[in-house]
């Protein structure tokens, strides 16, 4: 496993070194914001600036989670070892929680605001459908990139429903139905990312064996 761990490592390297130096940088410049500023309201900027960071960190983890290997050809060397899938993926999951974990221990303390049970479901449910979705995707193609933007088009889509279902709601009395459905939104984006990283795995699982 510690091998497996290591080539993880080396294959997402970079994402983790640039999402390390951007989160630094980050709250080094709220630092130096509310240090020459500390009459104006500038304490969120690092926070935000970190948190924005770790997501895409996140998202490019996913992206690049199988597109990365066959972008590299790594994954015809490693369909000639004997290698079960199944620890390979061990191997991408434990990094990627590694990493989670650490981006979580550093931003969370920063925060300046209580968080309340709304906005720890958002955050969450963010996370869980960038990573998800680009799980998928990389899965099923070998563009990094592609995976990458496939998880912020789809919680575009799911954030504009939103708005313009209150939106509507809100303005015509026909569309009240439409505000019902924005409650069961925790649930359906469980049962989205449940669903893409389900998929996602078995396509994975599935190539090893044809």
């Amino acid at each position: 496993m510690s091998w497996l761990l290591w080539r993880e490592y080396r294959l997402n390297r970079w994402i983790l070194a640039t999402a390390a130096v951007a989160v630094v940088i980050s709250y080094l410049f709220g630092w130096l914001l509310n240090s020459y500023f500390p009459d104006e309201e500038l304490e969120d900027i690092g926070p935000n600036l970190g948190l924005a960071w770790s997501l895409l960190a996140v998202a490019l983890l996913a992206g690049n989670a199988f597109a990365g290997e066959r972008a590299d050809r790594s994954a015809e060397f490693l369909a000639y070892l004997p290698l079960q899938r199944r620890r390979t993926l061990a191997g991408k999951l434990l990094l990627h929680g590694i990493a989670v974990v650490v981006l979580v221990a550093i931003n969370l303390p920063m925060i300046k605001q209580p968080l309340g049970f709304v906005e720890l479901g958002v955050g969450i449910g963010i996370v869980l459908v960038l990573y998800s979705v680009n799980w998928l995707v990389s899965s099923l193609q070998s563009s990094p990139a592609l995976a990458t933007v496939s998880g912020f088009v789809v919680l575009m889509v799911i954030v504009m429903f939103v708005a313009a279902s209150k939106d509507l709601s809100s303005t015509h009395r026909a569309f009240d139905w439409l505000e019902m459905m924005i409650w069961p939104a925790p649930v359906l984006v469980c049962v989205l990312s449940i669903v893409c990283f389900s998929v996602g795995t078995r396509n994975y699982l599935r190539d090893a064996k044809e």
